[in-house]
């Protein structure tokens, strides 16, 4: 179907009314539920509320405290309780206390059960809920004179209430301790609960106006809470806003508006209004000034964006179309309920049913499984949502003969597409997607690129292109049956490394097939498989290219060679050499006496973990992250807490690794990661730490870190201070944190100064893909663009001129720039005058020549 105008303009409109009426649905179901209080609007009116009704709660509560003759109000036992009892050691807390659960509960109750009387009941009843859990905590510490046991039973009892998960569990374990400590709370009848409700209500209405009581005229109709016509006017304002800037992100069915300046560009309809060239939330806090952001502005309208404005339009214009095969593939996959080529499952897991009595140890086991099935849920859950969005967008676009992507940049030039669904997808999301106008094969020696894209889908990306090339030739008759009948072999292309891409390439391998059989020749043929090329573990490239780094050059493949290096593998090498040493002469096991609790615990010994390693297999895929984010800053801590997320945690309960030593694994492990890739990538762990050490004057002289990349474009880093005041409270037995965050105007030096190496070769590699759309269109005409950060794709028919194009720029932009001391020049000015002897060297150069880069086959593959 050949898209219109009128069609791109009704898409639009129907993504952002879809958002909107989801965003009423979702607002109309927590007023329905009686949560309005934890939207946006109302966590802001209670925001907007909490001082003067906190202020004059303050001065009630101390007043109705105070010894006095005569009658008293019937809820005074209840509050003199809380205040001079309970909440004596801290009468801030009691205000909180009083103030957050008035205020939540009047918000939720005047849109949903507005009943006066109920919502003094729950006010009160709540209180005294959490109030108990309070009285129960000060007795049972005030119980051990001894301070060191006060303080393991008070950490016991709050590691108890955190690390239960719903509030009948929170409930149970406090009733539960209460009866082991025999401990009897002090009882109060619904009437002092009531009223003591219903008196805050009245000093919340004599503390504002967005509150009345209703009294109906008749006497068999019931007092009310209702809000005031002022608090519908902020409520609907509110909402209305939100529902004017909520959008969804849609490809588009025409070609993107080309980007001729920052503030146009994209999206012809509904959804232009959202999308700037440049994306600045990083630089702004709801309305606070920022004295370096509007300077960085004045700065970048000084500038002319022509060339990088260019690259971003060359590549959303870029038409694509959905892959139908692969999608009638993946509505089977969803009719089977997953989990099969690497989708999840599709149902949620099975909750155990609740105990009934059960004892301590009982509830500590279930406890366990269920914190398990929780975090494997909440990863299904996700994934299952992205599978289903995946697929009904792919539906939605199937019709039309083109689609397209609307790009723009981040702040360091890197460019992204605007939808979720795209190019930039994983790879169920690449695998739904065909370049709609490829460009046919000219030359038959070009034929290699699509073999050779097929074996590195499958993970043959490791070996030289003949072998690449021998494996699909090899496999051709899996191929072709994959084609022929892919449910029948999804138990072969679904275990591949890529399944979805791999799949798109078995039924383009079928059409090639075709095609030589009637043409007698590939030339001509055309296919939507997009050709990658990708860099071999890019930031560790550029460290090496602006460094002339002969070793990290050659670990990263820039210098020529027969086959691909494996940087992984190499670190992965010298990796096993170690712990290899230590599974035979490292520490063992002990058990450690715990400062806080007492108790003892197993200290596993360096043998252990070593042995547990080796058990496990420390492979590429241990290594390849830790490696990869090196040249962006990742130090040893980050390596620790990426063994946990990608390897350990998945493997929990699979033969090595448990909850109880996965912290100890993953330490270890990133202590000889870290030591192994700095005897790989020396020069990168220099470079590093020049750019971090000069970028630390620049923020001692209280300027933000600032510089021009190679394609021109200015970048300021966006790091600032914020003030963030914590409010803490105990809510339903579970401590809740309240965060009120302020930009105070002052450089945030840690962050500026951690995050220089991450950004700048971000920067670099930005300029180097701009550079290269720049090249393959000026010089090799070159019309579809696939491209991800350190990514280079495009149609067959294109690819061996992008194939070069791609190195052309690479040695063009470090042969003609040498970007340490441009960077140097641009943030020297920003240093104090009297500390420029304290400017670090630059690292030395190595004798790499970046030449080389143009005869390598595996730089970028």
């Amino acid at each position: 179907m050949q898209a219109t105008f009128e069609d791109e303009l009704k898409i639009e409109w129907e993504y952002k009314h879809k958002a909107e009426q989801d965003l009423k649905n979702h607002l109309l179901k927590k007023k329905q539920d009686g949560n309005a209080s934890e939207t946006g609007i109302g966590t802001g009116i209670m925001n907007y509320l909490y001082d003067t009704f906190a202020s004059n709660l303050q001065a009630f509560v101390e007043k109705a405290t105070q010894p006095k003759s005569g009658a008293v109000p019937i809820y005074t036992r209840l509050l003199k309780w809380l205040y001079n009892d309970v909440y004596a050691e801290d009468h801030t807390m009691c205000i909180v206390l009083l103030s957050m659960i008035t205020l939540s509960a009047s918000i939720n109750g005047v849109h949903a059960d507005n009943i006066f009387t109920n919502i003094a009941k729950y006010i009160g009843n709540e209180i005294l809920k959490e109030a108990h859990t309070q009285e129960f905590i000060n007795h049972t510490v005030e119980k051990e004179s001894d301070a060191v046991k006060q303080g393991k039973i008070l950490y016991s009892i709050k590691k108890g209430l955190k690390n239960r998960k719903s509030d009948y569990y929170r409930a149970y374990y406090t009733e539960h301790l209460m009866d082991i400590y025999k401990f009897d709370k002090t009882e109060f009848n619904s009437k002092e609960v009531i009223l003591l409700g219903a008196k805050l209500i009245e000093i919340l209405l004599n503390s504002c106006d967005l509150f009345e009581i209703y009294k109906p005229k008749r006497m068999d109709e019931i007092d009310r809470l209702i809000p005031t016509e002022k608090f519908w006017k902020i409520w609907n304002t509110n909402e209305l806003y939100l529902i004017n800037k909520v959008h969804a992100n849609c490809p588009m069915v025409v070609p993107p508006l080309p980007w001729k300046n920052r503030h146009k560009g994209g999206y012809h309809g509904e959804l232009k209004r959202f999308h700037s060239f440049i994306r600045t939330a990083k630089f702004t806090w709801k309305s606070c000034k920022n004295y370096y952001y509007d300077k960085y502005k004045k700065q970048l309208d000084q500038t002319n964006l022509t060339r990088v404005f260019e690259v971003v339009n060359h590549i959303q214009a870029t038409p694509w179309k959905i892959n139908k095969d692969v999608m009638h593939i993946l509505e089977k996959v969803i009719d089977r309920g997953g989990e099969l080529a690497g989708l999840p499952r599709l149902q949620p897991f099975e909750h155990p049913p609740m105990l009934k009595n059960p004892t301590q140890e009982q509830l500590q086991e279930h406890k366990k499984k269920l914190h398990t099935l929780y975090k494997h849920e909440a990863s299904r859950s996700g994934k299952a949502i992205r599978t289903f969005m995946n697929f009904d967008t792919a539906k939605t676009y199937a019709k039309y003969d083109k689609i397209y992507f609307p790009h723009n940049i981040d702040f360091r030039g890197r460019i992204y597409p605007i939808p979720t669904f795209s190019p930039q997808g994983n790879d169920l999301n690449k695998g739904l997607l065909l370049l709609a106008d490829p460009q046919p094969l000219k030359k038959e020696e070009d034929l290699k690129w699509f073999f050779i894209a097929g074996a590195e889908l499958a993970g043959i990306d490791k070996v030289p292109f003949e072998e690449c090339i021998k494996w699909v030739q090899d496999h051709e008759k899996q191929i072709m049956a994959t084609a022929q009948d892919p449910m029948k072999n999804i138990s072969w292309w679904g275990e591949l490394d890529s399944p979805w891409q791999f799949l798109g390439f078995c039924y383009e391998y079928k059409k090639y097939k075709k095609y030589i059989e009637e043409h007698k020749t590939p030339i001509g043929f055309m296919t939507g498989l997009v050709i990658p090329f990708d860099g071999t573990c890019s930031g560790l490239q550029h460290f090496s290219a602006l460094l002339r780094d002969e070793v990290g050059a050659a670990a990263v493949n820039l210098k020529p060679d027969t086959k691909p290096h494996d940087i992984y593998q190499e670190v992965a090498d010298v990796v096993i050499e170690e712990v290899e040493k230590e599974a035979q002469t490292g520490t063992q096991d002990a058990y450690v006496k715990n400062k806080k609790t007492g108790k003892e615990k197993l200290k596993y010994g360096t043998r252990t973990l070593a042995q547990g390693w080796l058990a496990y297999g420390i492979t590429r895929k241990v290594t390849k992250r830790n490696v990869m984010t090196l040249a962006y800053g990742s130090k040893q801590f980050g390596f620790t807490e990426q063994l946990l997320q990608d390897i350990i945690i998945p493997n929990i309960g699979a033969g090595i690794f448990t909850e109880d030593n996965s912290f100890a694994y993953a330490q270890y492990m990133s202590k000889h990661v870290w030591q192994a890739v700095r005897k790989v990538v020396v020069k990168a762990v220099e470079g590093m730490k020049w750019l971090q050490d000069i970028s630390r004057l620049v923020c001692d002289n209280d300027h933000v870190i600032t510089w021009v990349t190679p394609m021109g474009f200015p970048i300021q880093q966006p790091y600032m201070v914020y003030d963030i005041e914590v409010y803490q409270m105990r809510i339903r037995n579970k401590i809740k944190r309240f965060y009120d965050p302020k930009m105070t105007g002052d450089i945030d030096k840690r962050k500026q100064t951690s995050a220089i190496a991450p950004n700048f070769i971000h920067s670099m590699d930005a300029s180097h893909l701009q550079m290269t759309v720049e090249h393959a269109f000026n010089d090799y005409s070159i019309k579809n663009y696939a491209m991800i950060h350190d990514s280079y794709g495009t149609s067959l028919g294109e690819a061996d001129n992008l194939f070069k194009a791609v190195r052309e720029a690479f040695v063009e932009m470090y042969t003609n720039f040498d970007v340490l001391t441009l960077f140097e020049k641009d943030i020297t000015p920003n240093i104090d005058p009297t500390k420029i002897d304290r400017l670090p060297q630059q690292p030395s150069k190595g004798k790499f020549k970046i030449k080389q880069v143009l005869d390598s086959l595996y730089a970028f593959h």
